[in-house]
This record gives C-alpha cells, sequence and structure tokens, in this order.
C-alpha cells in the first residue's frame, strides 16, 4: 500500500527541472515537496515543520527519489581519445616531437 501521493506541480522557474508536492495518501495533508536542489546536484525531498515519517514513508520517498535521478542520468559519453594506431598514420601528425 502506498501512502504517499507525488503530485507533479509543473517545471521549476528555469525550466530545466521538475517539482512535486507530497502528499499522505489518507488525509491528502501536504507533508513536503521534492525539487532539484543545486548543491547536492540532485533532487530532494524537503519536509513540512512538524511532520514525522516511519521506515516506509522514506522508503518510498527514497524509492521516487532515485526513480527521478535515474530518468535525468545521461549515458556515458563516447571516448573523445583517438584511435592511436589510425592517429599514427595520419600525415598531420608526422615529424611532430
Amino acid at each position: 500500500m502506498s501512502y504517499l501521493i507525488f503530485e507533479h506541480k509543473g517545471k521549476s522557474d528555469s525550466g530545466k527541472t521538475d517539482r512535486w508536492v507530497v502528499k499522505n495518501s489518507l488525509s491528502n495533508f501536504i507533508i513536503g515537496w521534492i525539487e532539484w536542489y543545486g548543491p547536492f546536484r540532485k533532487y530532494a525531498f524537503s519536509p513540512v515543520n512538524g511532520t514525522t515519517f516511519d521506515a516506509n514513508c522514506l522508503i518510498e520517498i527514497a524509492e521516487f527519489l532515485k526513480t527521478e535521478m535515474a530518468k535525468r542520468v545521461r549515458p556515458p559519453c563516447e571516448s573523445k581519445e583517438p584511435d592511436w594506431p589510425s592517429a599514427l598514420n595520419d600525415p598531420g601528425l608526422r615529424g611532430r616531437k
């Protein structure tokens, strides 16, 4: 059973990242929000003052954060290292020391 609702609230002011309100699924009470936290370079959960969470809620929040971050991860870039055997045959490189 899910105890939380993650309600998408659109993009940040910069338009680069998303924002969510986190609500209790039984009471619909707002318990916090998720948005990009620049110093961590990740999405982070910011709870409302005075809220208390058990392990199940924390796991659900952590899984949501992990899922959203996985959507942002870029595939590794192709290596920019030259193909050395081919580069050594390049006439433009001959004679250089």
